[in-house]
């Protein structure tokens, strides 16, 4: 019995239908139309529908989180291995979930179903920073102008509550009205600045995909990444690498008129890790000898949490005590 073909499987409405999510994904077209298409001939047609429609939300999945697909693939290829591909897209799905944020608000006030990637690449994320920033302005000179200060506040916090990004302004019941306002004011400033959102949507990303990747056993001491992602790691190196290249057109002035370059000011200050790290190992031998002086017993300590603060066994499985804590929970556990 010959094989059939891509135009002869199923129905007239299954072609139509498997043409539309080809169409769909066209970079990965060529390939999920050869795998269909062997997947027809050796289950048949309705079992290759079942694949195609998992497969088209696996690649949905990976394409919005470009930057760390890899991850989602190998943990999809785990689970589906142990469990099928039902589950193993179940599980993708809340990873989905999970690293997306935000909706977003029109120009009108509008809420408007949008959802950001949190592992969106640097480039992106300032040109969204500069959006907001420049959105934002717009919408409180507006608004300001036609309406009391505390309307205007409240357009401010549903703004960054669509976003999801933390409030600024941290008011206090014992606070008169004048000190309310002021931190109003400032507040709405912070949210004008790109730079703020900026610093704000890194943070926020880049604990968004930290968590997802610990929680898929990126970070394990079995894969030699015990603290941190390879992608966290990269993205670390590359703000760096992109920092030295700022500092390295810059120079600094002392009040004696010695003018010398700012990064060889700030590799011999303490901005620099490895001077960091040696005034703490001088600050804790410091310590020492004063306890010996006054006849103690010097105890240096590491705390650690229970092990259902962990993600992850030493072995790199998972743990299945685990409660899904952030790094921040442990630390306010630790605190």
């Amino acid at each position: 019995m010959s094989e059939l073909t891509l135009s002869e499987i199923g129905t007239h409405q299954c072609r139509k239908w498997s043409a539309e999510i080809f169409n769909q994904h066209l970079p990965s077209k060529k390939s999920l139309q050869k795998k269909y298409v062997e997947r027809a001939n050796k289950n048949g047609y309705v079992d290759a529908n079942q694949w195609l429609f998992n497969a088209a939300r696996l690649v949905a999945i990976c394409a919005r989180h470009s930057t760390i697909d890899g991850y989602l693939k190998k943990h999809y290829e785990r689970v589906q291995r142990s469990f099928g591909h039902a589950r193993a897209i179940e599980v993708l799905e809340q990873l989905d979930e999970r690293l997306c944020f935000g909706g977003g608000l029109a120009h009108n006030g509008s809420v408007i179903e949008q959802r950001f990637s949190a592992a969106m690449d640097l480039e992106e994320l300032c040109d969204m920073a500069d959006t907001h920033a420049q959105r934002f302005e717009r919408r409180w000179q507006q608004i300001n102008q036609n309406q009391d200060l505390w309307d205007a506040y409240a357009s401010l916090v549903r703004y960054l509550a669509c976003v999801g990004i933390n409030n600024p302004v941290d008011l206090k019941d014992d606070e008169t009205e004048e000190e309310m306002h002021a931190k109003i004011i400032a507040g709405a400033a912070r949210v004008c600045c790109n730079l703020w959102w900026r610093r704000q949507l890194k943070t926020k990303c880049v604990r968004m995909v930290e968590n997802v990747l610990r929680s898929i056993g990126q970070v394990t001491k079995s894969k030699h990444t015990p603290y941190v992602s390879k992608w966290g790691l990269g993205r670390y190196l590359l703000c760096q690498k992109r920092n030295e290249a700022i500092l390295a057109n810059m120079e600094m002035e002392n009040q004696e008129g010695v003018v010398k370059p700012l990064a060889d000011a700030i590799a011999q200050s303490q901005a620099n890790p490895v001077n960091r790290r040696n005034e703490f190992m001088v600050r804790s031998r410091g310590y020492e000898e004063i306890a010996k002086a006054l006849n103690l017993t010097p105890l240096f300590l590491t705390l650690t949490c229970p092990s259902k603060y962990h993600a992850r066994l030493h072995t790199g499985a998972e743990n299945t005590k685990f409660n899904g804590a952030d790094p921040r929970e442990a630390n306010d556990y630790l605190s």
